[in-house]
């Protein structure tokens, strides 16, 4: 994949294969139904799966009244066990962990052979592997730092330390400004902007109800979280800087640079008012102009 033009090794890992957002809208909700014929909202399934394992995915955290109260919150508590529940979130989550875990290793040791970037699930369950391969290895990108997993202030602190061991720290919109299904505050988000934390930004999947960046940056700008120049360069200027082969001879204004350029409104950077393509406007207002 290297050889045909990929610009980077990863994501590794995800919500799907770490006990994150994809086990909450996918697999705890269709196991759930499944056995109980109930319904569940992601969170009202990640309630249930923090109880079971905690943040941290981790079984010895077991607490079966804490598993009952949050049954008996979803209205699942007449229709099967504690212990009928514990069994279904242990195999809905706990098969893939290790082996996630375990390519956090491997994947870095080919960015190394490769000479490339490489870019990690972080999250609550992974942040002890994040920090083992920043501390061994170059080059590695600690996706979706902001993961709702985290406590902010347990984010932040972690995303210091990847920083001093030279790992390269990027936030994620994911839902967290319109649908706010899977992240429900836009808190964490703007608090890394507040601190300075940020190095490139992106915007996950989140069951296909990902936020724009635009749309992102906008906010930051507005609270006073970052200025416009810090907050353009993480989305541009920044991202390249990481990941060279993604956009070669972009992501900054300068002679030489291909002119691939967006102009937006100067009251709401989501609002794009045209975009020009190496040079030549290819819409404005709205409307194709080729």
């Amino acid at each position: 994949m290297l050889e045909l033009g990929a610009s980077s090794v990863g994501e590794i890992g995800g919500g799907h294969t770490l006990g994150g957002g994809g086990q909450d809208y996918l697999y705890i909700p269709h196991a759930i139904r499944e056995r109980t014929g109930v319904e569940l909202q992601p969170a009202q399934a990640r309630k249930l799966k923090v109880a079971v394992l905690s943040r941290y995915i981790d079984l010895d955290a077991y607490d079966a009244a804490a598993v009952e109260a949050a049954m008996r919150e979803v209205g699942i508590n007449d229709r099967m066990s504690v212990e009928e529940l514990k069994t279904l979130i242990c195999d809905c989550v706990l098969p893939s962990i290790q082996i996630g875990l375990d390519a956090f290793t491997e994947a870095a040791q080919v960015g190394v052979r490769y000479n490339q970037p490489s870019i990690y699930h972080n999250s609550a369950p992974s942040m002890k592997r994040m920090l083992d391969i920043t501390q061994k290895y170059p080059r590695i990108i600690a996706g979706h730092s902001n993961h709702p997993s985290f406590e902010i202030s347990e984010s932040l602190e972690l995303a210091k330390q990847l920083r001093a061991e030279g790992g390269i720290i990027d936030i994620a919109t994911i839902d967290c400004f319109f649908a706010k299904k899977l992240c429900d505050t836009t808190e964490s988000f703007t608090a890394f902007y507040g601190a300075g934390l940020v190095d490139i930004i992106s915007t996950d999947y989140a069951a296909g109800l990902w936020d724009s960046v635009l749309c992102a940056l906008d906010l930051v700008v507005k609270q006073g979280k970052a200025s416009l120049e810090y907050a353009v360069a993480t989305a541009t200027g920044n991202v390249v800087a990481a990941i060279p082969n993604l956009a070669p001879n972009l992501g900054i204004l300068a002679c030489g640079k291909t002119a691939d350029i967006i102009l937006v409104d100067q009251n709401d950077m989501s609002k794009v008012r045209r975009v020009i393509i190496g040079g030549k406007t290819v819409v404005k207002d709205g409307k194709l102009t080729v």
